[in-house]
């Protein structure tokens, strides 16, 4: 079973989106982000949000977090 049939359509691949961001995803896991990507435009607006986001955080304090760092 594929990531995305273990998900609801609701959530699309979402939990994802922020390892897809840092890097940290499994070649596998990359390739079945960008290509729901390709055909989400839900997904890469909340990816877009997302580097935004990274960005304003990284402007605020002068460098982007690790993702173990954005843990609270």
């Amino acid at each position: 079973m594929s990531t995305t049939e273990r998900n609801s359509n609701d959530d699309h691949l979402k939990y994802l989106l922020t390892a897809y961001l840092f890097e940290s995803i499994s070649e596998t896991g990359k390739r079945e982000v960008e290509s729901h990507l390709a055909a989400c435009a839900e997904c890469r607006a909340e990816l877009e949000e997302l580097r935004a986001t990274l960005l304003q955080v990284k402007d605020a304090i002068g460098y982007a977090p690790t993702p173990g760092e954005l843990v609270i």
